[in-house]
């Protein structure tokens, strides 16, 4: 989940009006500033801590706040969360949802801003580890504050979620900053977007959509060379996944144009003449050509002494054999 606050659909038709008129009259018995407290509260999210309230929370000394956190701790509106000091949550997502719902848009859009801005001096250099969190405010109040941070943020979820292999949640991170970007926006910041979109749909394309996934790679790649970022090109070019790359149109003219500008002797120019050695028989290749390509891979990836890309160049070698029907090699190489 992005955060704990998101809402992915309006409670307001969910919560039966028995309900809402429940919790509406259990919320009423709290003091005013209690309620103004647990409503900034219910915009951080399900969760939140003291020193986000105190950040939000106008005119309110620490005590005071103690004592309004205190209330609502009575109240069981709000429990303290274990091995977390300074930590709450609501004792139920209604409670923090009816007290959404009961302000204006204009009021949560304006509440979402304060709160995206205010996180951001909280968490200081540890600001990416919250990405998916300040992500998610910058996207709601994006009517106030642009999208500038909003994209930022998304970027670096979308990176974070893509290491932790979470492609599905990247994928929609970056689809977001795809959605936010405008004319203004960085050109380089443009195929940093196009890439990871690419690069996570292509992680679990769905039936069909591989040509689609690897043309928004390719995009990202031709914008890279374009610019002069030649670096982050070659990482392009070595991100489409080997088991998809046979089943669609254009591969080997990537891979050739990345050959052009990539380092010899690195880590990517090995992963690189492997996925060419792969791509040689696909497009009607010599066995000489297919062979050498993959022995240079094989030679190059030994000599970095890098045992990842050693493995990856080892699958490459597996795939090719058994695609040739030569299982036996294909065994004893993998």
């Amino acid at each position: 989940q992005r955060t704990s606050g998101r809402r992915t659909e309006s409670w307001t038709v969910r919560i039966p009006e028995g309900v809402r008129e429940v919790i509406g009259r259990r919320l009423n018995r709290l003091s005013e500033r209690c309620n103004e407290t647990l409503t900034v509260a219910s915009i951080v999210g399900r969760e939140f801590e003291f020193g986000q309230l105190k950040a939000l929370v106008d005119d309110m000394s620490e005590d005071r706040l103690l004592d309004v956190l205190e209330e609502a701790l009575g109240a069981r509106v709000i429990e303290e969360l274990p091995d977390s000091l300074g930590r709450y949550q609501f004792t139920h997502a209604l409670l923090q949802e009816t007290l959404v719902d009961e302000l204006s848009l204009t009021r949560r859009v304006r509440l979402h801003g304060r709160i995206a801005e205010a996180l951001e001096d909280i968490y200081g250099e540890d600001v990416e580890a919250h990405a998916p969190e300040l992500a998610f405010h910058f996207e709601q109040a994006q009517g106030i504050l642009g999208t500038e941070k909003l994209i930022r943020y998304s970027v670096v979820a979308g990176k974070r979620a893509s290491t932790a292999w979470a492609f599905d949640e990247a994928r929609d991170y970056f689809y977001l900053a795809r959605e936010s970007l405008n004319e203004s926006s960085d050109a380089l910041l443009r195929a940093e977007v196009e890439f990871g979109y690419g690069q996570a749909r292509s992680a679990n394309p769905e039936e069909g959509d591989f040509q689609a996934c690897f043309d928004l790679m390719r995009n990202a790649f031709d914008m890279f060379r374009r610019l002069g970022a030649n670096e982050q090109a070659v990482t392009v070019a070595t991100g489409f996944p080997l088991q998809t790359v046979q089943f669609v149109v254009g591969a080997d003219e990537m891979v050739a144009s990345a050959m052009e500008i990539v380092d010899e002797g690195t880590r990517d120019h090995a992963l690189l003449l492997a996925m060419q050695g792969f791509l040689i028989r696909e497009i009607a290749g010599s066995d000489d050509e297919v062979k050498g390509a993959l022995e240079k891979a094989v030679e190059l990836s030994a000599r970095l002494g890098e045992k990842g890309i050693q493995a990856h160049v080892l699958a490459v070698q597996a795939h090719r054999s058994a695609a040739e029907l030569d299982f036996e090699r294909a065994l004893s190489t993998g």
